[in-house]
């Protein structure tokens, strides 16, 4: 780490400080720092959600690996899966694999409420609706009727809006994007000493020119150099 005797010192001390709690935030970068006690409370609080966790008189995880066992087994012989898919699913110990899907809307429900545009980013999704409001709201009520585990928040605006790290407006009747950060987001990038690969450290221009109008290029490259300058005092990717 880039940091300095004293710091390493500083870190170690809070390390074992049994009276914290060091946890990275779920959102962005940052880090949340709780008295010990209001942790305990907070996981309790969450565990104590019966519409999330069950209580059980006894450990069940061998019942339900034997039944991945069984299920991996046969799909295998079906030859639905191959031995790698196979090697992955099986449990190992006590941390199962995952079995991933994804669920396709009904076409019958939906074939008059197509989006415009539609994009997917892992569990993140964008598009262009034409539809209208009401039926925009209908469609969102559909989804989240379609399995009782999976549920959608939807976001919606017709003037601008953000998604992942690109922030979407319209102009003059035309979609603008620009590079979008959050507030809590810390900027803190590699030194540009770190032994990871130039393309890893590179990536990060590349990122920033894809996001943004060429209007607005030389904006935020500038923005962005002060930023990693302070990681890089001698040398920046960013020109």
């Amino acid at each position: 780490m880039n940091i300095t005797t004293e710091e390493e010192k500083a870190m170690r001390e809070l390390l074992y400080d049994t009276s914290i709690v060091i946890r990275p935030s779920d959102k962005s970068s940052g880090v949340v720092i709780m008295n010990t006690e209001d942790y305990k409370l907070e996981v309790e609080k969450e565990l104590n959600n019966n519409d999330t966790y069950k209580a059980i008189d006894k450990d069940v995880t061998q019942k339900y690996e034997n039944k991945v066992k069984k299920l991996v087994e046969n799909l295998c012989k079906r030859e639905i899966i191959d031995k790698d898919m196979k090697k992955y699913l099986l449990p190992k110990g006590t941390c199962p694999g995952k079995v991933q899907a994804n669920p396709k809307l009904h076409k019958k429900i939906i074939r008059n409420l197509h989006p415009f545009s539609y994009w997917r980013y892992v569990d993140d999704i964008w598009g262009i609706w034409e539809h209208g409001l009401d039926e925009l709201k209908q469609f969102h009520e559909l989804s989240n009727n379609l399995h009782p585990g999976i549920k959608t928040e939807m976001r919606y605006s017709t003037e601008k809006i953000e998604f992942l790290d690109v922030f979407v407006n319209i102009e003059n009747g035309q979609l603008k994007t620009d590079l979008f950060t959050k507030s809590t987001d810390k900027h803190q990038y590699l030194h540009v000493s770190s032994s990871h690969p130039n393309s890893v450290k590179k990536c990060y221009t590349i990122w920033t020119r894809y996001s943004c109008q060429k209007n607005l290029l030389n904006r935020r490259k500038l923005q962005n150099k002060k930023r990693r300058n302070k990681n890089a005092p001698e040398k920046t990717w960013i020109q």
